[in-house]
């Protein structure tokens, strides 16, 4: 899917927050709606930016929607073992189904 399948006046919003506490793993915490055009900001907040190759989690819990691509980060976060912390329902039975 392309960026421009997204009409101009798109409001969807999305909320990264980094955390990090002393002698924790740090933390990424998204909320709202994970979609295509919001993905380079994600993987911007995962590239270490000073937390070099420690161990990371991801709070999904905020989130109310994510699209295929969204979808697919978070597979392929999760296989660079990014530890899922919280997920919603509704995002879990989108990541227990198949890619198409």
């Amino acid at each position: 899917m392309s960026l421009t399948a997204y009409p101009k006046e798109w409001t969807g919003v999305l909320k990264i927050t980094r955390l990090s506490l002393p002698g924790e793993a740090p933390l990424i915490k998204l909320e709202g709606e994970l979609l295509a055009p919001w993905l380079p900001e994600v993987r911007d907040a995962f590239a270490g930016r000073g937390w070099g190759r420690r161990p990371m989690g991801l709070d999904l819990a905020a989130v109310r929607y994510a699209d295929e691509a969204g979808i697919q980060l978070i597979r392929e976060l999760m296989g660079d073992s990014v530890a899922l912390i919280a997920c919603s329902s509704f995002l879990d039975e989108l990541l227990r189904r198949e890619s198409s």
